[in-house]
Parts: structure tokens; sequence; C-alpha cells
């Protein structure tokens, strides 16, 4: 069930590999991290049509130790920063 959000990180931390290359690599970083955070986050939102329902039932701790840091990263990136 957490499948999906754990790849959408993989890929996260993997194009923030791409940090210090500049030109094409630089823009390609960016489009790929927004990408995977916005995926990963919104797939363990918690409503009917996303799966955070269904991981909540199916195991809360694994639930909150995904959403919560996610949630807070997501909103430090895209509010804060």
């Amino acid at each position: 069930m957490v499948a999906g959000p754990c790849v959408s990180i993989i890929l996260m931390v993997l194009s923030l590999a791409l940090m210090t290359a500049g030109g094409i690599w630089a823009t390609a970083r960016v489009l790929g991290f927004s990408i995977n955070l916005i995926t990963s986050v919104y797939s363990l939102m918690p409503i009917e049509t996303m799966d955070g329902l269904a991981v909540w039932g199916w195991n809360r701790g694994l639930f909150l130790m995904f959403f919560v840091p996610l949630l807070a990263f997501y909103l430090y990136t895209y509010i804060i920063i």
C-alpha cells in the first residue's frame, strides 16, 4: 500500500543528487523533485480517492511515519522557502 509513495520518495531523493549540476540538469532536478514530492504527499492524503485511508486502516504507525514528515517537508518547501 505504501509502495507508490516509497518509490516517489526514492525518486525525489535521487533527483536531489543533480543539485550541483547546472543548465538543463538543474531544471530536471527541480521538476523531478517537485513532481515526486507532490505525488508522494498527495497519494498518502487520507481521503477516499487516495490510498491514505487504506494505509491508515492497515497500519497507523506506518502512515504517521510517512505522512507527517512528508507533509511537514512539503509545507516547508512550498510555503516557507
